[in-house]
C-alpha cells in the first residue's frame, strides 16, 4: 500500500470509470507509459498496462508482457516511482453488470500474441504501451464496453497525448496531476 509521501497526494478517481493513465517518461520528454485503470463500484482502481517483464528469467524470455494489479489507493507517484501525469476519464465507459477486474482483463490481455525479448523487437513490430492501450479500446468498442465508433477510438490518442504534454510542459511550475475527461 502506497502512503509515504515519496508517492505523493492521493488522486481520488469516482467508482465506475474508466481512464487513460499518461505516466512520465524521464529520459524521453514528450513520450509517455500509457495505461488504463479501471475504477469499481467500491471505488478500487485496477491497473492494466503492456510492460517490461522485471521478473524475467531469461534473457530468452518476452521482454514485455500484459500485466493488471490493483492499486489502492492511486497516487501521484506510481510503485515503479514514476510520475502519472493524467488521469483521463473516457466519459463513453459503459461499465456492463457483474464486471470485475479478472472478467475485464479477458477482453485486453491477448492483445498481442507475443513479445520479443527485447525492445528494439518490440518497437519494430509496433508492439509498445501506446499500441496496446489503443488496441485494448478498440477490443473494448467492440465488446459493448465503449459507447464510441472506431475512428473515435482513434482520435483519443492526439487528445491524451495534448493533455500529458500540458502537464509535462508545466511540472516545474508544481501542475502535477491532472484529472480530466474527454
Amino acid at each position: 500500500m502506497l502512503h509515504s509521501s515519496l508517492y505523493g497526494k492521493v488522486i481520488h478517481l469516482e467508482p465506475n470509470t474508466l481512464h487513460i493513465c499518461m505516466t512520465m517518461l524521464l529520459a524521453q520528454p514528450g513520450l509517455f507509459h500509457w495505461s488504463l485503470y479501471m475504477v469499481d463500484t467500491n471505488g478500487i482502481a485496477t491497473r492494466y498496462h503492456w510492460t517490461t517483464d522485471v521478473a524475467r528469467a531469461s534473457r530468452d524470455l518476452p521482454y514485455e508482457h500484459f500485466q493488471y494489479y490493483t492499486v489502492n489507493p492511486v497516487m501521484e507517484i506510481n510503485d515503479t516511482l514514476n510520475q502519472n501525469l493524467a488521469f483521463i476519464r473516457l466519459d463513453a465507459y459503459q461499465l456492463k453488470p457483474d464486471t470485475t477486474p479478472e472478467s475485464f482483463a479477458l477482453h485486453i490481455q491477448g492483445i498481442f500474441e507475443t513479445s520479443y525479448n527485447n525492445v528494439r523487437q518490440n518497437r519494430e513490430a509496433k508492439i509498445s504501451c501506446r499500441t496496446w492501450l489503443l488496441a485494448a479500446l478498440q477490443k473494448l468498442r467492440q465488446v459493448g464496453y465503449l459507447a464510441l465508433t472506431s475512428e473515435e477510438v482513434c482520435s483519443l490518442e492526439r487528445k491524451a497525448i495534448n493533455i500529458a504534454k500540458e502537464v509535462e510542459d508545466n511540472i516545474a511550475e508544481s501542475i502535477t496531476v491532472k484529472v480530466t475527461s474527454i
